[in-house]
């Protein structure tokens, strides 16, 4: 069992940190309160925790590049095909996909990456909290 992350380093930050890429502790706003970990990449911007055996998708957004949202989604989906291969104590990931009515750009990215998700095998679950797209992490070629 994977406890979970509360800004200290486990097995994902690890293997993030193994292939390069450097990780930060995440607060909530401008508070103190830590939401997770945030992973510096060229053209993404990613907040996640590890709760248990589940990865938790805080919030990802693009920085400003060539490719945009498209690549920041693109380079989300590679994460997790890698995350798939190289660290099988992650069993699922889980992430709250919202409408960004006032971002139409965003919202388009938010539909892709459910989309593509949903397509790989993810599925919704009603929570008290909310609806979540839920993808299970089996292992890939």
């Amino acid at each position: 069992m994977i406890a979970q992350s509360s800004g200290e380093d486990d097995v994902l930050t690890d293997f993030l940190t193994a292939q390069g890429i450097e990780t930060r502790v995440a607060y909530y706003g401008k508070s103190t309160f830590v939401i997770g970990r945030e992973a510096l990449f060229d053209e993404l911007e990613l907040i996640y925790r590890l709760d248990e055996e589940e990865l938790l998708i805080c919030q990802f957004s693009a920085k400003q590049g060539p490719q945009g949202l498209g690549g920041a989604v693109a380079k989300l989906i590679d994460l997790i095909k890698q995350i798939q291969r190289s660290v099988p104590a992650v069993k699922a990931l889980r992430a709250m996909i919202l409408a960004v009515p006032d971002d139409p750009e965003m919202d388009q990215a938010h539909r892709r990456l459910a989309k593509m998700l949903l397509d790989r095998g993810a599925f919704w679950r009603q929570q008290v909290d909310g609806r979540w797209l839920v993808y299970p992490m089996q292992a890939v070629g």
